[in-house]
């Protein structure tokens, strides 16, 4: 079963959702709301001496894994980033990431 993240921002509902790992893309998430669906990849930079990880958006595609930038309106462009933000800061993405689907 995917952990997916519900939620209404400024715009309306949005979803994001776990959807893999690539060691050079990063961790992946599927972003859909009204106008838009997406993938988005994440990397973690983290700092031992701090404790600290920092989770950087590196990419987005309009495919998993694969080119073809989403083209979003830049309106719409602040509006996703807080969504994200949102949810990167709310959900653990490490248990995410480590969660298995039941079979």
């Amino acid at each position: 079963m995917a952990l997916i993240f519900t939620a209404i921002g400024p715009s309306g509902e949005y979803s994001i959702e776990r959807d893999g790992y690539h060691p050079q893309a990063g961790m992946a998430f599927l972003y859909k709301d009204d106008k838009y669906t997406f993938y988005f990849y994440v990397e973690d930079k983290v700092d031992m001496t701090r404790w600290e990880m920092t989770l950087i958006v590196k990419h987005a595609s309009t495919q998993r894994f694969n080119m073809g930038t989403p083209v979003i309106g830049h309106g719409d462009k602040s509006i996703i980033e807080q969504n994200i933000e949102r949810y990167l800061t709310t959900v653990s993405v490490l248990r995410a990431c480590t969660h298995k689907r039941a079979t």
